[in-house]
């Protein structure tokens, strides 16, 4: 699916939230069913990859080239997870369990977001941009941001932007800094719950 937007939805909240714009794809498949049913009814979920072929030709090259690393890495830590949960449980987690489950899946999304500039005091807000919500996915693989000034050129990461994190425990509130061509894998909610 893909879906440009200046407007995204910020589903901890509910409601729009009109500072990122975003595009998404599904980065298994461009069809990921026949069922125009399911497209119908799920959009968000079964909807075709659209590419701007015409207008930004090299996305979908370059986005297939990074979802698929992305993936790979993704699937090497469900297999690095996997073993761990069979060690601890004594062999009761079956080992291949997840990684197995999880390379079945057809519906996944790989998301370009992007920040238009807000004002100083905008920043102030604990939910300036994403806001605090928990990730309800299985794993996400986070690339390293990148910031841009308003004619395109690189500059460095203001100190108030970026992926922010609460510690469960203390609500000690940590930036998260990712150095370039690294990647963060950050375990969501329903791996939790699977193991």
């Amino acid at each position: 699916m893909a879906i440009t937007t200046s407007k995204s939805p910020n589903n901890s909240y509910l409601k729009w939230d009109p500072i990122p714009g975003s595009y998404y794809s599904n980065p298994v498949s461009d069809v990921c069913t026949d069922d125009e049913v399911l497209k119908a009814k799920f959009p968000e979920i079964y909807s075709d990859n659209i590419w701007p072929r015409d207008v930004l030709p090299e996305l979908e090259t370059s986005c297939k080239a990074m979802t698929q690393i992305q993936l790979d890495v993704g699937y090497k830590m469900c297999t690095l997870f996997d073993a761990y949960l069979t060690a601890v449980t004594a062999g009761k987690h079956e080992a291949g369990t997840i990684t197995a489950m999880l390379k079945r899946g057809m519906t996944y999304k790989a998301r370009l977001l992007h920040y238009y500039p807000l004002p100083p005091e905008a920043n102030l807000r604990d939910d300036a941009l994403c806001g605090w919500h928990l990730d309800h996915g299985a794993i996400t693989i986070l690339l390293c941001p990148r910031y841009l000034d308003t004619e395109g050129n690189e500059i460095p990461a203001p100190p108030d932007c970026g992926l922010h994190i609460k510690h469960p425990v203390t609500g000690e509130v940590v930036k998260v800094v990712v150095p370039p061509d690294h990647l963060v894998v950050q375990l969501g909610e329903s791996l939790q719950f699977l193991s």
